[in-house]
């Protein structure tokens, strides 16, 4: 009694007339009434009219075969508002097995509900943001894997998400482009803004150019969570910019027709072409620019800026290409960002000069600020989420407790008939499996925001499957399944965390149980592979088709022959499985022939020092 009246949810028992027979001193903290008030009050009475059929139809059908019935509703408070709650009941029974009322409880919900439709019309808002924008933006984890993608992204490299996403940055690049695209990858590792053109492939092979803007994520502790491009197909421009060696009659009209900024400026400072994209940009004509040196006044007003500039033209060696970003004063008085590149040319006349190709960058400039913003939402949804995780665990846990403790009184207390144990005993599974969610969902929390610490340190790798084989015999039994472990050396030792390793051998084996029908068989081998130690765990099940292989490491994640089959499960145990490999330094992937043809969970991680 005490524990029920401390509990901060509302707790009632209501008799066959549907009557309040006990009120816990939560209903007084929850509605503002006074509870000996309502003793005897019919429980409609207290029920917004929009909910009073609903709550009369699941009063009348009583509790669902599983013993629980479960429900939102609203009740009216004292001060006359509508307190959303989530009602959840079951039957109470005397020692005889004879129903002799219903017993339940009430939970505030109407924080969470706040903060579920903020997480959502923040997400709907993101989505409508990319998806409207007219430039590519991929979004790439810390590993430099693709995460989400906007639709015009998806039409650059012709690709869906789901045969995307997973896959690392080499799979888009050009081999001869990798290395190049790595260095900027590092680059936003140490947490560098850039805008850079690099070569990618589309799906059918053909390659293009394209501009990225890109700028990290960072954590709420600063650590680097992954970075967000915005990407511009510039294959046209690069093509142009290639072409544009000399000045040919041929180039002169090229150049003229160009979608990019290009100028040809002699050793004194006399501009000689000015194209028609640099007077677009400037809003200068050509008879405002050619031979006149005050142009450099006009598009540099400010002295300083203007010595930079030409010391560093000065400075100017061999006739290799120079990157530049500058920032130019129009004729109406607007400042435009330029970008491009320049280098020194031989001039028809045989004198030194300088060619220049660039682009207007002022709208890129304004993008990377609002990818900026972009990246900071991005942290913050995913902060969000997890709270949800943590917010929803922690609530489910006490009225889980509640349950749970009624029915182990009620199956105690005996005078059960044969049918009603079953029922009982049915209510404790599904509060056990409940409470099992309740645990993933705490430990996706835990780990996404740090809060678990490990403490990895060198040990054997066998005792430990063996340990959580021995722990699963029950349930191998239950199912029908064998496990055949081929430890490889028994001497085998990795670098772990124990409790971490613990717990990726038990989600992937029971992961590996549940989806292979009996009498099916999970094989588990190891082996040394360099410095690291590799397991595999392989079943008999339904098989993983190849665009669902990354997805399946993403929370609640069902693949589609898993749902056919209408197997129960969170998707939850194969996020944990991921998180703990990566954070224990080693990787996890899956792999599978085909639907219907069984799959194999693999990862790796450190290898321990073996004891002799």
């Amino acid at each position: 009694e005490i524990l029920v009246e401390r509990l901060a949810d509302v707790v009632f028992v209501i008799d066959l007339n549907g009557r309040f027979v006990f009120l816990n001193q939560g209903f007084t903290r929850a509605t503002g009434w006074k509870r000996e008030d309502w003793i005897g009050r019919h429980f409609t009475e207290i029920v917004a009219p929009d909910y009073r059929d609903l709550t009369r139809e699941r009063f009348h059908a009583g509790p669902p075969p599983d013993g629980i019935s479960q429900y939102a509703i609203e009740i009216l408070t004292a001060d006359g508002r509508m307190l959303p709650a989530e009602l959840r009941v079951t039957s109470l029974r005397d020692q005889g097995g004879r129903e002799i009322g219903r017993i339940g409880t009430a939970r505030d919900v109407s924080e969470r509900r706040r903060f579920e439709e903020e997480l959502r019309r923040r997400n709907e808002a993101l989505d409508l943001i990319l998806n409207t924008m007219g430039e590519g933006v991929v979004v790439l984890d810390a590993q430099h894997q693709m995460v989400n993608m906007n639709r015009k992204a998806r039409e650059l490299f012709g690709y869906s998400l789901p045969e995307i996403v997973g896959k690392d940055f080499t799979f888009w690049t050009p081999p001869d482009e990798v290395d190049e695209l790595r260095r900027h990858l590092k680059d936003r590792e140490k947490g560098k803004d850039e805008t850079y053109i690099v070569r990618f492939i589309r799906k059918g092979g053909d390659e293009f150019y394209a501009q990225v803007t890109a700028v990290p994520i960072r954590g709420a502790n600063g650590e680097f969570r992954g970075s967000i491009g915005c990407l511009r197909d510039v294959t046209h421009e690069v093509e142009l910019s290639r072409q544009v060696d000399g000045l040919t009659e041929l180039n002169r009209r090229l150049v003229e027709i160009a979608d990019v900024w290009i100028d040809v400026v002699d050793a004194d400072g006399n501009v000689l072409l000015w194209n028609r994209e640099a007077e677009r940009i400037s809003g200068y004509s050509r008879d405002e620019v050619v031979n006149n040196p005050e142009i450099w006044e006009w598009l540099y007003p400010d002295p300083a800026y203007r010595a930079a500039i030409a010391q560093e033209l000065a400075k100017t060696d061999g006739d290799q290409p120079h990157r530049f970003e500058r920032v130019i004063r129009t004729k109406s008085g607007e400042e435009r960002v330029l970008t491009g590149v320049w280098r020194p040319v031989r001039l028809a006349d045989g004198r030194d000069g300088w060619l220049v190709v660039g682009h207007d960058v002022t709208a890129e400039r304004a993008r990377e600020e609002r990818l900026r913003k972009y990246a900071a939402e991005v942290e913050q949804l995913s902060q969000s989420r997890t709270r949800l995780f943590s917010m929803a665990a922690h609530e489910l846990r006490t009225p889980l407790t509640v349950v749970r403790g009624f029915i182990d009184l009620v199956q105690h207390a005996g005078g059960l008939s044969e049918q009603q144990a079953r029922w009982l005993a049915r209510a404790r599974e599904e509060t056990d499996r409940l409470g099992h969610l309740v645990t993933q969902l705490l430990e996706v929390s835990h780990l996404e925001q740090g809060e678990e610490r490990l403490h990895p340190r060198s040990i054997q790798l066998a005792p430990v499957v063996k340990k959580v084989i021995r722990e699963l015999t029950p349930l191998l039994a239950d199912r029908g399944r064998s496990i055949d472990y081929t430890p490889g050396s028994p001497s085998i030792s990795v670098y772990v965390d124990p409790y971490a390793l613990e717990r990726i051998m038990r989600n992937l084996l029971e992961n590996a149980i549940h989806y292979t029908p009996p009498p099916g068989r999970v094989t588990v081998t190891a082996a040394v592979e360099d410095q690291t130690v590799r397991v595999d765990v392989t079943d008999e099940g339904v098989g993983i088709a190849p665009d669902e292989l990354q997805a399946v490491f993403t929370e609640f994640y069902r693949t589609d022959a898993g749902k056919r089959m209408k197997r129960d499960g969170s998707g939850i145990g194969l996020a944990i499985v991921r998180r703990l490999v990566e954070r224990s330094g080693g990787r996890v992937w899956a792999t599978s022939p085909g639907e219907g043809k069984g799959s194999t969970f693999s990862f790796t991680l450190p290898r321990g020092k073996e004891r002799a």
